[in-house]
């Protein structure tokens, strides 16, 4: 049996159901739900490659740096990460000119997948005290590329989008100007995680209590 939406809503927010929607899009065939492949879709990509950057490099500036982003010269390495992600985030904007939604989300986690790789390769929390300046190329280099995820992420999921922005310290939704500026940084604080893993197990059984109580109302409204 499926899911209507007023139940989806009940179990998860709306986000998690758009990531799993947009992924599963159906453009050149049918796709059918399984709670099994929507564990993995959420727990694999959305929770552990997206949720898990953002979590990472905004912990690391609320807790070394005091929410303040650091401003210095870009060394060359992270330079040409940056131009990377400009280049991915291209790719996207292609793909939604052809209506390759699926696409365009795929390209939003390989922008989160490259972060993520860049963030452990460069091991800023080694260098903080050893080579501060290489650190602060990296948390800076990894603050504007979130600026420029939050951007991209809120075509497909808004509302994480706008507490993403929020925890990089703009307020309203985010803007192209101030995501693909150098110049403009905020003040990281209220650092919470984007997103969280699923169970199947817990979400059925929720489910099964949310069907059973509307089953009991809708009884009584007979009675």
């Amino acid at each position: 049996r499926g899911i209507w939406m007023d139940e989806a809503l009940k179990l998860l927010p709306a986000d998690y159901w758009r990531f799993y929607m947009l992924y599963t899009r159906p453009e050149q065939r049918d796709s059918s739900f399984s709670w099994e492949d929507f564990e993995s879709k959420v727990n694999d990509e959305l929770n552990d490659i997206i949720g898990n950057l953002a979590h990472r490099v905004l912990s690391f500036i609320s807790s070394r740096y005091g929410g303040q982003i650091p401003r210095v010269q870009l060394d060359e390495e992270s330079a040409s990460f940056l131009e990377e992600v400009r280049g991915v985030g291209k790719g996207i904007e292609d793909d939604l000119m052809r209506v390759r939604l699926r696409d365009a989300l795929k390209g939003l986690i390989e922008m989160a997948r490259i972060g993520n790789r860049f963030f452990n390769n460069r091991e800023p929390w080694r260098d903080f005290e050893s080579n501060r300046g290489r650190a602060d190329s990296t948390i800076l280099a990894s603050y504007q590329l979130l600026k420029i995820l939050a951007y991209y992420m809120h075509i497909f999921l808004p509302f994480s989008a706008e507490r993403l922005w929020k925890m990089l310290g703009f307020d309203g939704e985010p803007d192209r100007g101030i995501a693909f500026s150098a110049e403009a940084v905020g003040r990281v604080s209220s650092v919470e995680p984007l997103f969280r893993k699923i169970r199947k197990e817990e979400l059925v059984e929720r489910l099964r209590q949310i069907r059973e109580n509307r089953e009991v109302l809708s009884a009584m409204e007979i009675r």
